[in-house]
């Protein structure tokens, strides 16, 4: 255990992870900044997670500031984060983008302050307790002084890392096997149609294949299960980082969830291991035409050599740090003031002085006609997926089996899954056969029901002679059976049972 936590190692993983985990910060923080009047200051619209009227005396309650304070603290992360990425006071800037991060994140938490918002503060907690920057870094550049050896850091932020990582899936694990919708896949094929978290075109067409939403529930609870069990093994370990890989990439294109895919693979760089950089970089000089690799490869054989009998006792001689701290200071004071200069003169929300136009046109009454014309709501829209087959699932959620040909002394059944919320619907199934003759069927599903299921029993020869058949559903808020089919027929699909 002391081995396991305190050994110590080469600092490129986790210098990889900092350049990773920087850039994705700072695209998301970048993307608010236009917004941080708005989002964060007390001249916008600041939804905090702990609001005074809700948790009066929490001690969590941000205080949200003026805008000018917020543009300038805003500025000052976008800073941090680009630092922690070149690797700059390194350990500085991370503590810096920690704080405002949180600061930031508490003050909008309907927007900012999300499961990866959390994730990625304990990734650069954990960072900047560690060496992620003595390489590949401007630290690296100012202290070495020309040396090629670095120093080892001990492993205890790197596993602390890959047991915040293994956690997540244990947790994520066990509490999609407590959620009785998640198994059958209706969980995720909500989620892919949802406008906040699905709504893309891969996963809108994935949410229509009901097979694959089952195979893909139950896969994802076996690897969330399995992976922080294998990852541990020598033999198992690449391997389980490749499929834990993609499937991030898959959530990433099927589901929309901001930046939780980026920084889950970058938090799969804890398990990368100086043996495997060593591999990656002979393969690319192995593959690579460019000459520059083979100088490239022959720094970093002694970069940071672990059988070098130096390599982990090798004390360097620290240039000057005063100088760097004036240029970081100088430079952050530029880039704030810069940040300050830019929103104060676009201020899109008048909060600088600019005059803001406060009256409102008229709109004409084509228009308005336009947008108050009634528009009729359709009964099909209250219906996902309507199935036939000669199997049932036993929550009768999904029928499986034949679908075009039935067999005499099979049963046909039919399963409609509704959309949540739903008004209380009349449903009236209809089995035609081919002379014209009906069987109905008719029953009231109420607004909570999910699905709605029917069996018709194939057996009788005399009543269901073999031929062609038309199954139909037909719904509406009052079923009338003298209206018109045309008006409130849902679906409909034929077949044909043999003998």
């Amino acid at each position: 255990m002391k081995a396991f936590f305190f050994a110590p190692e080469s600092p490129r993983p986790l210098a990889l992870m900092r350049m990773a985990v920087g850039l994705i910060f700072l695209y998301d923080a970048a993307a608010r900044w236009p917004y941080a009047v708005e989002l964060y200051s007390s001249d916008g619209s600041p939804m905090p997670l702990f609001p005074q009227t809700a948790y009066s005396g929490t001690f969590f309650e941000p205080v949200a500031v003026g805008a000018a304070w917020t543009v300038v603290l805003h500025s000052l992360l976008l800073f941090a984060l680009l630092t922690v990425t070149l690797g700059w006071r390194t350990r500085t800037s991370l503590w810096i983008a920690v704080a405002l991060t949180v600061w930031m994140g508490l003050l909008d938490h309907a927007g900012t302050f999300k499961k990866y918002s959390v994730i990625g503060m304990h990734l650069m907690v954990l960072l900047s307790f560690s060496g992620c920057g003595a390489v590949w870094s401007i630290d690296r550049l100012l202290r070495s002084k020309g040396r090629l050896f670095v120093m080892l850091s001990p492993a205890w932020p790197r596993r602390l890392i890959q047991l915040l990582f293994v956690s997540i899936y244990f947790g994520a694990a066990l509490t999609k096997i407590r959620l009785p919708d998640f198994a059958n896949g209706d969980l995720l094929m909500f989620s892919l149609l949802d406008d906040q978290w699905g709504g893309g075109r891969w996963g809108l067409w994935f949410s229509t294949q009901p097979r694959l939403l089952i195979l893909a529930s139950i896969a994802t609870v076996l690897f969330e299960l399995a992976f922080p069990l294998l990852v541990w093994s020598s033999r198992l370990r690449l391997p389980m980082l490749v499929l834990a890989a993609l499937f991030h990439i898959v959530l990433g294109v099927t589901m929309s969830l901001g930046i939780f895919s980026p920084v889950m693979l970058a938090a799969l760089l804890a398990f990368i291991s100086e043996r495997d950089l060593s591999r990656g970089r002979a393969l690319a000089i192995r593959f690579s035409r460019a000459e520059s690799w083979t100088d490239f490869a022959a720094v970093n054989r002694t970069d940071c050599d672990l059988s070098h009998p130096n390599g982990r006792a090798a004390r360097f001689r620290r240039r000057p740090v005063l100088r760097s701290r004036v240029l970081y200071l100088l430079i952050g004071g530029l880039w704030v003031a810069g940040g300050w200069a830019i929103q104060r003169v676009s201020d899109p929300y008048g909060v600088f002085g600019t005059p803001m136009p406060t009256e409102f046109h008229q709109m004409d009454e084509a228009t308005v006609e336009k947008i108050l014309a009634d528009r009729s709501l359709s009964y099909q829209d209250y219906f996902h997926r309507i199935e036939i087959g000669s199997r049932l699932s036993s929550d009768g959620t999904h029928a499986f089996g034949e679908r075009k040909r039935f067999q005499r002394g099979m049963t046909l059944f039919a399963c409609a899954r509704l959309i949540q919320k739903h008004p209380a619907l009349d449903l009236e199934w209809l089995l035609i056969r081919s002379d014209g003759e009906e069987a109905h069927y008719s029953h009231r599903l109420d607004g909570a029901s999910s699905h709605a299921t029917v069996g018709f029993a194939l057996t009788d020869a005399e009543q269901t002679p073999p031929g062609r058949y038309q199954l139909v559903l037909r719904a509406a808020a009052s079923l009338l059976l003298e209206a018109n089919q045309d008006d409130i027929e849902i679906w409909s699909r034929s077949f044909e049972l043999v003998e």
